[in-house]
């Protein structure tokens, strides 16, 4: 479980280089992470203020 989340977390670092974060990986990432962790990775603490 923990080392499915590493890797998850690694595979974001580099799709955010790349600015594209697929669907399908989203999916992937909530079956992880609770929604508003999900959220915090994605967009970064700095973005949830915005909301």
């Amino acid at each position: 479980m923990i080392r499915t989340k590493i890797k998850l977390l690694s595979n974001l670092r580099n799709m955010k280089r790349g600015k594209k974060i697929s669907n399908t990986y989203i999916s992937r990432l909530l079956h992880s992470f609770p929604p508003l962790e999900v959220r915090n990775l994605i967009y970064g603490e700095c973005d949830v203020r915005h909301h």
